[in-house]
């Protein structure tokens, strides 16, 4: 199972040659996405850097932004950590 949430970080901007980002910069200024996977743990590095890719991709298309404004982060969930509708979930058999 994989959930994904999706943010723009209001108030942040690319400054400098090394274009860091700093908080307070006014709101008509680019903003940055930050793009939260949470997903049953045990995905491995090379899945979770395919996603990463693929992800910073689509979000830099749509969102007109640069790569390296956009922030994935992965949360790995035990299985055992999961619920819906009040239930345990289970993980997605292939």
């Amino acid at each position: 199972m994989v959930l994904m949430g999706f943010t723009y970080l209001a108030g942040h901007r690319l400054v400098g040659p090394r274009s860091a980002w700093y908080v307070g910069a006014p709101k008509e200024e680019l903003r940055m996405p930050f793009v939260n996977v949470r997903l049953y743990e045990g995905h491995g590095k090379e899945r979770k850097d395919e996603l990463a890719k693929r992800i910073t991709q689509a979000v830099t298309d749509v969102c007109k932004v640069p790569p390296q404004a956009v922030w994935v982060v992965f949360e790995e969930v035990p299985p055992t950590d999961w619920f819906a509708a009040g239930a345990p979930g289970q993980p997605v058999k292939k």
